[in-house]
């Protein structure tokens, strides 16, 4: 694809997407179309400095899990739909950047007991990454969000304020690429709608990790909570690279609306040893 057509692609990808067509064409169709769109997208190496939090509801009332696989990714055969970053058959560990973003994530509900685990990477080991809304994020308010050292930030603003090396539409279709990720990513699957957005999300996360044998992870802006960050890891890295810090269980007061929520600790692991968790 021509750089100089990028702006009618894009017009052309909307609206395929409002028209619906994802549903209807073959998966290999739309990964092709997919490929196409991300050629060029910019991988970024860095350390989170965040703490991730992943959540699931209890399936028996006050019986919390006692295995961090059974509150970890699903396992691969337990997978039967599209999800947001990862097609059937396929596992992936999905976190979020703060609490109100999983109880917004996960709908909670007034009364749902949901356990958490809290974890964070470890020192020195970086997450390779790909960061959908990063640069959407700088252009709209002009800082990175701070979930990334200092040196990352600066690598991602090179991105935004690249010279002559890079000719004004190379730039603008990178920044174009991103919002569009972005938007994508941001959509919500809708049960009644004629097209499937996380059948669309699942397939370009597929290409995303396909294509890049070293990538570990995709960040992409929240659906559920506005401003919150969710991140789609590798299951095999949580041991590999991440420290876990805390599993707690919380019980859903209230909603209050608007991602709020009024909640209560009712339980917090005494031990964790061996992927067992001790009450």
């Amino acid at each position: 694809m021509q750089k100089d057509d990028f702006k009618q692609f894009f017009q052309d990808q909307f609206k395929a997407l409002n028209q619906g067509v994802h549903r209807q064409q073959e998966d290999d169709a739309t990964r092709i179309t997919s490929e196409m769109m991300i050629d060029g997208a910019p991988l970024i190496n860095f350390q989170l400095v965040a703490k991730l939090f992943r959540g699931r509801p209890l399936e028996i009332k006050d019986t919390p899990f006692v295995s961090i696989a059974e509150i970890s990714a699903r396992a691969p055969e337990t997978v039967t739909d599209h999800q947001r970053c990862n097609a059937p058959g396929r596992s992936i560990l999905y976190a979020s950047n703060n609490l109100s973003t999983v109880f917004s994530e996960l709908n909670a509900q007034k009364g749902q007991q949901i356990q958490v685990l809290e974890f964070e990477s470890r020192p020195s080991l970086s997450v390779q990454a790909l960061w959908i809304g990063a640069v959407d994020h700088y252009r709209r308010h002009g800082e990175f969000p701070r979930l990334m050292r200092p040196q990352t930030q600066n690598a991602l603003q090179g991105l935004t304020t690249r010279g002559g090396a890079v000719s004004t539409s190379q730039r603008e279709y990178e920044m174009l690429l991103d919002a569009f990720l972005s938007h994508v990513f941001r959509a919500e699957e809708l049960q009644k709608s004629i097209y499937s957005i996380y059948k669309l999300t699942s397939i370009l996360a597929e290409v995303f990790f396909d294509n890049a044998p070293t990538l570990e992870a995709i960040m992409y802006p929240s659906v559920g909570h506005l401003g919150g960050w969710n991140i789609a890891i590798k299951p095999d890295l949580l041991d590999q690279k991440f420290n876990v810090l805390s599993i707690e269980v919380h019980q859903v007061e209230e909603d209050l609306g608007y991602g709020i929520y009024r909640t209560k600790r009712q339980a917090r692991a005494k031990s964790i040893e061996n992927g067992m968790i001790g009450w």
